[in-house]
């Protein structure tokens, strides 16, 4: 490598660090509950976590610093503005979906139980 592409190489490290950080920090995770659920047991085992009048069952695992939280044992039913977004539309249309200061784009989609939500277009919003 000849000394100009070491030194282009050291100027881009800085950069390549920060986007390295912000992509693993704006990944979502689990609520304080779910780590809690897992507290003094093992990976694998089964847990609980109670969200107001909910309970959702799950097993704890291992996130990539070893710390267990509980994961669903299925996904969490859509939040009601993903049901109301698709109010008046069919399935397969686009809808969006506002969460406070962030808006999630994404196609109507018919659930088990026959009801339309909106399921964003791409990765789970963070």
């Amino acid at each position: 490598m000849n000394r100009l592409n070491r030194l282009l190489a050291l100027l881009a490290l800085p950069f390549a660090l920060l986007s390295a950080h912000a992509r693993a920090t704006d990944q979502p995770q689990p609520p304080p509950e779910a780590y809690a659920a897992c507290t003094d047991k093992a990976a694998a085992a089964a847990c609980s976590v109670v969200f107001g009048d909910h309970t959702i069952t799950g097993t704890c695992v291992a996130q990539s610093d070893g710390k267990l939280f509980c994961r669903p044992d299925r996904p969490p039913p859509p939040p009601p503005e993903a049901y109301a977004a698709c109010a008046n539309k069919k399935s397969s249309d686009a809808c969006s979906v506002s969460f406070a200061d962030r808006t999630v784009d994404g196609t109507c989609v018919a659930l088990e139980d026959g009801k339309l939500a909106c399921a964003p277009s791409g990765p789970p919003p963070g």
